[in-house]
């Protein structure tokens, strides 16, 4: 997951109108054989703002740490092309989905105690990108399943998700303007997932260092408020869209354990928090997502604490840093 501030406006040619009816049937219902192009663009930007070192428990004095800095910017893109498949209750019975692009570049300034600087770049990609998965809804086990169209390994199928028109952001029933609802965190972290594991990994092989079960928990612990509220209606390039506000405060915490150079053990921390506002458009006529724009602060705190035998005493050294920035997620639909 996850830049300069992305600000949500309206497009010049997006004009609001009357609502028509009181209320309004935002919801899915996409017909078999339609085809969707998506492309959803992930950006952020971290800021260090705070550091300290601790020996023992006792705090290393801050003019040796002092003129430390830090910066990173990571962005990814997915582009996929999805083909539903006949309708059944309110979902399709089968997706048809082709990753035309999984791609991304995280950059990393740094300037040391001393003024010496340093600066890495690193590109993502996934073995996904160019196949096409096929989503078949399972009654009986109330999930979809997933297959290739044309075979691969079948273990980049694991954690895959089918609902890239994040309908869990929709109101249950008949809405009209003014109305609000709470869907839950769940339809927020299928934004953050969007598609699911979609092994997107670094292409140097040297990944966030986060291990697998840090980041499992960052995702099962993901806890907060989402709220939306109907907007009403309005036009955008000739297209009639439901406009629903959205603005979401959540958090999640981790934590794991690292092996570092040296053969030793390093425990990780991790805690986060979103504070974002923006708005979903949906596409009335085709029922279905037609675009999303959601920005607003990412915060996030590190601890890094390990032990190293000195001079025959065991020491303790911890290491905290915390960091801010902007975030956004931007999602545009094309229907073929």
């Amino acid at each position: 997951m996850l830049v300069a501030t992305r600000l949500l406006s309206i497009p010049a040619a997006a004009l609001l109108i009357a609502t028509g009816p009181a209320l309004e049937d935002v919801a899915f219902h996409a017909q078999e054989g339609t085809s969707v192009v998506r492309t959803f663009t992930f950006e952020n930007e971290q800021e260090l703002s705070a550091f300290e070192i601790t020996v023992n428990g006792e705090e290393v004095p801050p003019e040796y740490i002092e003129g430390v800095e830090m910066l990173m910017h990571e962005v990814e893109r997915i582009v996929v092309t999805d083909q539903y498949g006949p309708l059944l209750d309110g979902r399709p019975e089968v997706l048809r989905r082709t990753f035309e692009e999984l791609s991304g570049v995280s950059t990393e300034e740094s300037t040391g105690p001393e003024g010496e600087s340093d600066e890495t770049s690193d590109d993502k990609s996934s073995p996904l990108e160019g196949a096409t998965v096929v989503f078949t809804w399972d009654e009986d086990e109330q999930a979809y399943s997933a297959e290739f169209e044309a075979g691969g390994d079948e273990d980049l199928l694991d954690d895959l998700v089918e609902d890239m028109d994040l309908r869990g952001f929709l109101p249950e029933g008949f809405v009209e303007q003014g109305d609000s609802w709470e869907p839950g965190i769940e339809a927020f972290n299928t934004l953050l997932e969007s598609g699911g594991d979609l092994q997107l990994t670094a292409e140097s092989g040297d990944d966030s260092g986060m291990d697998e079960q840090l980041e499992e928990q960052l995702s099962d612990n993901l806890e907060g408020e989402v709220r939306v509220t109907y907007a009403g209606v309005r036009t955008e390039d000739g297209v009639e869209v439901a406009v629903l506000e959205i603005e979401v405060s959540a958090e999640t915490q981790g934590e794991g354990l690292e092996e570092d150079d040296e053969g030793g053990e390093i425990q990780t921390t991790v805690a986060v928090q979103f504070e974002l506002e923006g708005e979903l458009t949906w596409n009335l006529r085709v029922g279905c997502l037609h675009g999303l724009e959601l920005a607003g602060t990412l915060s996030s705190q590190m601890t890094f604490a390990s032990e190293m035998a000195e001079g025959g005493e065991l020491m303790e050294f911890v290491q905290g840093m915390s960091f801010e920035g902007p975030v956004s997620f931007s999602v545009s639909v094309e229907v073929q």
